[in-house]
């Protein structure tokens, strides 16, 4: 007699990419999932309920749609409740009283947590009061075990990402003559410095290289950088191409040789794994998130010195090193195959999910 799926009920913003990337591999797992959440759900193998709010709220929210959500948490009868992103709706989680409840921490939830006493507070209480907590990726554990969650209720396991949609694809192989395409996927707000990497494109086109940037998102930055791309004469060299659909993400990066971000700190970068997955050689500051990816100089780059100077001298020396560039194409997309399989690993964290599902059971 096959066991019965697990019924999971997944609280998170279902309009980021992100979280219906994993709701996909989760599902895909042979978890029974619901989806409640503040932004209306597209189609997916779940079901999904959309909470009322009250429009100007903002994280009041959270508390307003407390009693609402722990209703209908009593009508689905889920098994376990996770909760993405600590201080948000793993506020939410924790106020509606339910258990077994997971906390999915994201990486600025608890790893920037310490910078605002309030933020601590919450993040350290939501944490403190779950069955379990996962961290994508081992600093982020540590963030949470200064909170004072015991390793016995931690899982460590990047989310990933659905590996098999960029398995057949893979960048060009590395010449010396060709013509030099990045790519930054990150969004455009102040945390991933994207000014300094149009500037640091202004170096190198002074220096001569025939080179050419793809920056893929929008942002609250959209108009001052393309207003800095334009001021700085880089119309040529620098392209805002927007939001790549998901289906054409694999083929889009698969067009360049070298992926570039600056951003500040991170929990695990889906968009670097990505990059890695069809054989970019990465080029990312020199951070704990980072150093869980990449050995510099095997597989990629790490740098320290974030100014657009220090950041055009990288990017200079990596067009320049063939070897390690091929080294990235053979070697990265077997990396994030061997450890950031959503597919794979989602069926580490279902089985964590009902271990802990039915061990409550037992209790009540």
């Amino acid at each position: 007699m096959c066991p019965e799926k697990l019924k999971l009920t997944l609280l998170g913003d279902i309009g980021h990419v992100n979280i219906q990337r994993w709701c996909e591999a989760l599902a895909g797992a042979g978890v029974d999932l619901t989806v409640v959440s503040f932004a209306k759900s597209p189609a997916g193998d779940w079901t999904a309920y959309q909470i009322p709010s009250v429009r100007g709220a903002g994280k009041l929210n959270y508390f307003l749609a407390a009693p609402h959500v722990k209703r209908l948490l009593a009508q689905v009868t889920p098994d376990v409740v996770a909760a993405y992103y600590v201080t948000g709706y793993g506020t939410l989680g924790s106020l509606t009283g339910f258990h077994p409840l997971v906390q999915v921490t994201s990486g600025s939830d608890v790893l920037a947590a310490h910078k605002k006493l309030w933020t601590y507070y919450v993040a350290r209480h939501n944490l403190l009061r779950s069955d379990l907590v996962t961290a994508w990726a081992p600093h982020m554990a540590d963030a949470v075990c200064r909170m004072g969650v015991t390793e016995n209720r931690l899982l460590v396991l990047p989310r990933g990402i659905p590996v098999q949609r960029f398995a057949s694809v893979r960048c060009p192989v590395p010449t010396p003559s060709e013509e030099i395409r990045l790519v930054c996927t990150r969004s455009f707000k102040p945390i991933h410095r994207i000014s300094i990497l149009i500037q640091a494109i202004a170096e190198l086109k002074n220096a001569g290289l025939n080179i050419h940037l793809s920056l893929a998102g929008n942002g609250p930055q959209r108009q001052d950088l393309m207003l800095l791309a334009r001021r700085l004469d880089l119309e040529q060299q620098i392209q805002f191409v927007g939001f790549v659909p998901n289906d054409d993400l694999p083929s889009f990066l698969a067009e360049h040789q070298i992926y570039v971000a600056l951003t500040e700190s991170d929990g695990v970068s889906a968009s670097l794994l990505e990059a890695m997955a069809v054989g970019l050689l990465p080029i990312v500051p020199d951070h704990p998130a980072n150093h869980y990816w990449i050995s510099a100089g095997e597989n990629g780059v790490l740098f320290g010195d974030v100014t657009p100077v220090a950041v055009a001298e990288c990017i200079h020396q990596a067009i320049s090193d063939l070897a390690l560039r091929t080294s990235a194409r053979d070697n990265n997309p077997r990396i994030v195959c061997d450890r950031a399989d959503a597919v794979a690993n989602s069926r580490v964290f279902v089985e964590r999910f009902q271990d802990i599902g039915a061990y409550s059971a037992t209790l009540r």
